[in-house]
């Protein structure tokens, strides 16, 4: 299906576009569009609030100020992507696969990434308040400036990764042993500097 029928059905109400191949977006509105399965190249200034992208394959995408609050991206192929200002405001990415991709200036507050997988992948300059990770596996990640104030860590593996000037302040459960960290505020407030390889509790 070409962007254009899709937009013109989209327009008449249609919301269901289930496993299509879609090209490039670019400033278009598709809010609450159901593209389950479907597989999305790079998006510009796109509206995707309230979308369904479960299980859909992201690989590979550029995303640039794309708005993904409250979408469903469950079990979602989101591999060796780079995602800038992009908002997932409440989004669901449970069992999602992030490996090898960075997300930069992101708004993931109060997001759902729990059992999702990272690996060899960045979060820069990103908002994670209220994240929950939850069984999530985090493992050679570099992390600048991220703020996972009030997080939901528990259970998540969380190492080898490389933690600069980022803050965990009130997050749950987090296990910081096993990763170098620079800058880095942990839930009961103190500011550390240096390498962890024992348990910090």
């Amino acid at each position: 299906m070409d962007l254009e029928e899709l937009l013109r059905r989209y327009r008449r109400g249609e919301r269901n576009f289930i496993a299509i191949n879609l090209p490039d977006l670019l400033d278009v509105n598709l809010e609450g569009i159901n593209l389950t399965r479907c597989s999305i190249g790079n998006c510009t200034n796109v509206n995707l609030r309230g979308a369904n992208l479960s299980q859909a394959n992201l690989h590979y995408s550029q995303m640039n100020k794309v708005n993904l609050d409250n979408a469903k991206l469950i079990q979602a192929d989101i591999y060796q992507c780079n995602w800038n200002e992009v908002s997932l405001v409440s989004a669901k990415l449970i069992q999602s696969d992030l490996s090898f991709s960075v997300f930069e200036k992101c708004n993931f507050e109060r997001a759902d990434l729990s059992q999702s997988n990272m690996k060899e992948g960045g979060f820069i300059e990103s908002n994670c308040k209220q994240i929950d990770v939850n069984m999530s596996w985090f493992s050679m990640c570099g992390f600048q400036s991220v703020d996972f104030e009030a997080a939901n860590c528990d259970q998540m593996h969380f190492g080898e990764n490389e933690v600069v000037s980022c803050n965990f302040k009130n997050a749950q459960g987090i296990d910081l042993s096993g990763n170098t960290l620079l800058e880095v505020t942990l839930p009961n407030g103190e500011v550390v500097d240096k390498q962890i390889w024992e348990s910090l509790d």
